[in-house]
């Protein structure tokens, strides 16, 4: 091999960088020119990147193209769950119940799968049955694949308890998911959020500060911190 040219792996791992930091869109272009972008596994995470920026259709169509692969389980269940997140994302909420259920009715102890459940019945105002599979995700979150995955769950968990107003407990999850990632931004503003609706003013302002410091080109971080900041100092 050259030296110059790159495995896969190596290239899956360039990848899975860029999204860590956020870089979702110079991820998704880098795996459309790339020599590997008909394999199987950066397929997979190309359609899950086309998701976490709202690109339902690009995402179903990759997923579709990998669905005419020949995969293993692991990749069959990749390709449903993500089915079920387009599907709730746009608005087909029984059809993504039905595909979950299926997953964990194989697979009861999976956290993701728990997880997008409860991101189900939490956007169907169904939130007895989301509670039960949040916190059914969080007992059973060693299962979650990788680190990005487990702070994904946290957050999912603690949206749902900031949003139905038990604040303590999104605090604590918050806190869980910037463990894991605690430069992502949007942790940073909801747990500040979390720390303003109890009137914890210093706390608010440490996570505030903490965006608005690791963001510094995001206009839309910085005219947000701005505006907590001076509502929490009375302006």
């Amino acid at each position: 091999m050259k030296m110059f040219e790159q495995t896969e792996k190596e290239f899956l791992k360039e990848i899975d960088v860029l999204l860590k930091e956020d870089k979702t869109e110079q991820a998704i272009k880098q795996m459309n020119q790339s020599v590997f972008k008909d394999n199987i596994e950066v397929l997979k995470v190309l359609g899950n990147a086309y998701i976490r920026i709202d690109e339902y259709a690009l995402a179903l169509q990759t997923f579709q193209f990998l669905a005419s692969f020949e995969l293993d389980e692991h990749g069959k269940r990749w390709i449903s769950l993500n089915l079920g997140v387009i599907l709730r994302e746009t608005g087909q909420l029984d059809q993504a119940k039905e595909v979950l259920h299926k997953l964990v009715k194989d697979y009861p102890e999976d956290a993701s799968y728990l997880c997008e459940l409860g991101n189900c019945y939490f956007d169907a105002k169904e939130n007895r049955l989301a509670e039960e599979y949040f916190l059914k995700a969080i007992k059973n979150i060693e299962t979650a694949s990788c680190d990005f995955n487990k702070a994904q769950i946290y957050s999912y968990a603690a949206w749902f308890f900031k949003e139905t107003e038990r604040i303590e407990i999104a605090i604590k999850l918050y806190k869980k998911a910037l463990s894991y990632r605690p430069t992502h931004k949007d942790y940073l503003l909801w747990l500040g959020d979390c720390y303003s609706e109890k009137e914890k003013n210093v706390l608010a302002k440490k996570f505030y500060l903490k965006a608005k410091e690791y963001y510094p080109e995001d206009y839309m971080i910085q005219e947000y911190v701005g505006n907590k900041l001076e509502w929490l100092d009375g302006g």
